[in-house]
């Protein structure tokens, strides 16, 4: 399937988040989306004044990669742009210190496949969790969505739609016990970061039958980065591989020698 660049500007209330209706991956045919969580704790330990805002990305993690099966073959990545929402806009309006807030991004399959898209940060080299580790990681995700998706309007059943949470709705909080940097502690490394960081996003998946206490995941490298603007853009966007480089230096090369050679005549 072609993938084209996806923009999306939501234009919701800021006075009513709407439904999430974010898929968990967790009912056939598996095949989750990926979603944006960002959290403000306003620097401090006491988490009455603790906010987070999840938005519903609409990518599935077919669409997001393809040939999974395979630790090296993955399709060549789309980019894939969201301007901020009126929820997000108000969710940044009521942030006293943009520096408090930190993001991740993430998606599960735990129906069929066992996947997990996440975000890792700069210089990440892979993890050393288990298959049955691993299997924590959709659980975790599963009960915070659960608690994230009735939040708001449920009666509009809306999709790709965003909502907020305060440190009072428990499990829906996205900087709480059960979600954060690292899926409430199940990673063995963290997958957020702050207003302007690029992260990188993996890949993880099984790799033997259900039940192994011992094989790693196989982890893959998606060569995409993803970055949140201090204006609530989320840009996920490929990172041309160091060939790609080399050729466009070497273009840029040539482009200098012909103009010096125009310059001499």
């Amino acid at each position: 399937m072609k993938l084209h660049l996806i923009a999306l500007a939501g234009l919701l209330a800021a006075s009513g988040a709407a439904q999430a209706k974010i898929d968990n991956g967790l009912n056939s045919p598996g095949n989750g989306e990926l979603f944006l969580s960002v959290w403000d704790n306003n620097g401090t330990a006491e988490a009455a004044d603790d906010r987070s805002y999840t938005r519903d990305l609409g990518i599935t993690l077919n669409d997001f990669a393809s040939a999974l099966a395979s630790p090296v073959a993955v399709a060549p990545q789309p980019t894939f742009s969201f301007a901020a929402d009126a929820l997000m806009t108000s969710f940044l309006g009521q942030t006293s210190d943009l520096g408090n807030l930190r993001w991740n991004v993430a998606g599960f399959d735990a129906f069929s496949a066992d996947r997990a898209a996440l975000t890792v940060a700069t210089g990440f080299a892979g993890s050393t969790q288990t298959y049955a580790q691993f299997r924590g990681w959709s659980g975790g995700a599963a009960t915070h969505l659960a608690a994230v998706n009735p939040l708001g309007d449920n009666t509009s059943n809306a999709i790709n739609a965003s909502g907020t949470a305060t440190s009072a709705d428990g499990n829906a909080y996205s900087g709480g016990v059960i979600w954060g940097n690292n899926i409430g502690g199940k990673a063995d490394f963290a997958n957020d970061g702050g207003i302007g960081d690029s992260l990188g996003i993996w890949m993880f998946y099984e790799t033997v039958a259900s039940g192994s206490t011992t094989t790693k995941v196989k982890q893959l490298d998606l060569a995409n980065f993803a970055t949140l603007s201090a204006d609530g853009g989320l840009l996920i966007t490929p990172v041309p591989e160091p060939e790609t480089y080399a050729l466009m230096l070497a273009g840029l090369g040539l482009v200098g020698f012909m103009a010096r050679r125009r310059k001499a005549a």
